[in-house]
C-alpha cells in the first residue's frame, strides 16, 4: 500500500479530506447502548489548565494527560463541524484503559485532534474511532506535530477517509511511530488515503519520518501498523552460562500451542489432536466467535482457571491469575475484581449454556489479539498461546 501523497503545504486544506465514509462493522466493535452525547464545549482541552473529571474520562492538566477509562462517546450531526470530538493542546498524552469508543457523525468532525508537539497514545487499554462524518479524519495532527502509540494499546479505526493526517510535517524525526506492542488497524480499503501528509514549504519528505511496520491482521481482515523493532535477544555471560546446574529451572523459550476451533463445530483441536468435543458448537454473533462457558477452559486442560456457575442469576464467576471477573449474561460489562471492564459483546444464554465470547476469553486469560489468526475460507480461529 503506498503510504504518503506528498503535497504542498500551500493546498487549501478544503481539497484534502476523504470520500464518504462507510458503515462501521469492519471491526465488529462492541458498543454501550448508552453513550455521552459531546457537544460544542466537551473535551476541549486546549485551554483547559485545571483538572476535570467526566464519564468515563479524566484530564490531568498539569501533566496534559487525558485518560479514557471504558469511554463511550458520539458526535450527533450538526455539532462540532469542522473540529473534533476530542481537541488536546501541544505535548499531550492518550491514556487509554478498558475499552473505548468514539464516534463521528457531523460533518468534518474528527476523532482526535492535537495542535502540535508530540501526542503519545500508552496505556493498556482499546481505542475504537468510528468515523461516519463526511470528510473526516480519525487522527488530525496540526502544525507540524508528531503521533506515537505505545505500550500494549489497540486502536482501531473505521473510515473511508484518512486514519491519520498530519499537517506541515518537517524536521528529520519520526512524526508517526507505533512503538512496543502496540497496534493501530483500519480496513484495508483505506489504500493510500490512509495516511496523509502535508510538508510545510520548507521541509523535505523523507521516510524518516514514519517508524512501523506495516502488516496485515487475517483475523480482522485489515492493515495492521506495528512496532518496526525487532525484540532485543540476550546472551548470557559465559561465566553464568557454566555455571548453570541441571536442577535450575531456566526458560529462555516459551512452549506454544495452537488451539483450532471452526464455526459450527464441537470440537476443540490443541496441535492437531482433539482437545474438547462438546455438544454445543461456536457460533457467530455480532461479528464474534461465541463459545460454551467451559469449552476453551477444558480443551487448555488447564488449573489455573475455575469457572463457577450461578444458574438462578444466570452468571460466572471465573478467577485466573489472581483476578476474579464476574459475566452475567446480556450485560456489555463484565465485573474485574469489582470494577466494571467492557466486553466485546455480551455474554449469551443459548441452548440453556452461557457462550462467552473468544475476544472476551482472551481478555480474561490476557492472551495479545496478535497470537489469533482467522481463516474467511474455512471459518476456523487459530489461537497461539
Amino acid at each position: 500500500m503506498r503510504k504518503i501523497r506528498w503535497l504542498c503545504a500551500a493546498l487549501s486544506l478544503s481539497l484534502l479530506f476523504g470520500v464518504m465514509p462507510v458503515s462501521a462493522s469492519a471491526f465488529g466493535i462492541a458498543r454501550s447502548d448508552v453513550a455521552m452525547e459531546i457537544n460544542w464545549l466537551d473535551l476541549d482541552l486546549r485551554e483547559v489548565n485545571k483538572d476535570i473529571t467526566g464519564e468515563g474520562w479524566d484530564w490531568d492538566a498539569t501533566n496534559q494527560v487525558l485518560t479514557l477509562d471504558n469511554f463511550n462517546g458520539v458526535v450527533y450531526e450538526g455539532v462540532r463541524e469542522n473540529s473534533a470530538a476530542i481537541l488536546l493542546p501541544e505535548d499531550s498524552t492518550l491514556h487509554l484503559k478498558g475499552n473505548n469508543v468514539i464516534t463521528t457523525y457531523s460533518y468534518r468532525c474528527r476523532g482526535i485532534y492535537s495542535r502540535g508537539g508530540m501526542l503519545i497514545i500508552e496505556g493498556n487499554g482499546i481505542l475504537n474511532l468510528n468515523i461516519e462524518s463526511m470528510k473526516g479524519s480519525a487522527f488530525y495532527i496540526d502544525n507540524g506535530g508528531s503521533v506515537a502509540f505505545c505500550d500494549k494499546t489497540e486502536t482501531f479505526v473505521e473510515t473511508a477517509g484518512h486514519v491519520i493526517f498530519v499537517n506541515g510535517a518537517k524536521g528529520t524525526e519520526p512524526i508517526i511511530s507505533v512503538e512496543n506492542n502496540a497496534k493501530l488497524l483500519f480496513p484495508k480499503e483505506v489504500g493510500a488515503e490512509a495516511i496523509y501528509v502535508i510538508k510545510s514549504s520548507q521541509a523535505s519528505a523523507t521516510d524518516s519520518w514514519f517508524n512501523y511496520e506495516e502488516t496485515y491482521d487475517n483475523f480482522y481482515d485489515a492493515v495492521t501498523l506495528v512496532s518496526s523493532r525487532k525484540p532485543k535477544t540476550t546472551t548470557l555471560p559465559n561465566d553464568v552460562a557454566n555455571n548453570i546446574s541441571p536442577e535450575d529451572t531456566v526458560v529462555f523459550n516459551a512452549v506454544f500451542s495452537d488451539y483450532q476451533l471452526t464455526i459450527g463445530s464441537t470440537k476443540i483441536t490443541k496441535d492437531g489432536e482433539v482437545a474438547y468435543d462438546g455438544d454445543a458448537p461456536a457460533y457467530i454473533s455480532n461479528g464474534y466467535t461465541m463459545l460454551p462457558l467451559r469449552a476453551l477452559i477444558q480443551a487448555m486442560d488447564s488449573g489455573d482457571v475455575d469457572v463457577q456457575w450461578d444458574a438462578a442469576t444466570k452468571t460466572a464467576t471465573i478467577d485466573y491469575n489472581g483476578n476474579t471477573y464476574v459475566v452475567c449474561s446480556d450485560y456489555n460489562v463484565m465485573l474485574k475484581n469489582g470494577e466494571d471492564t467492557a466486553l466485546y459483546t455480551p455474554a449469551e444464554i443459548t441452548g440453556g449454556r452461557m457462550y462467552l465470547s473468544l475476544r472476551d476469553w482472551m481478555t480474561i486469560l490476557e492472551i495479545p489479539s496478535s497470537q489469533a489468526k482467522w481463516n474467511p475460507d474455512t471459518k476456523t480461529v487459530t489461537l497461539t498461546f
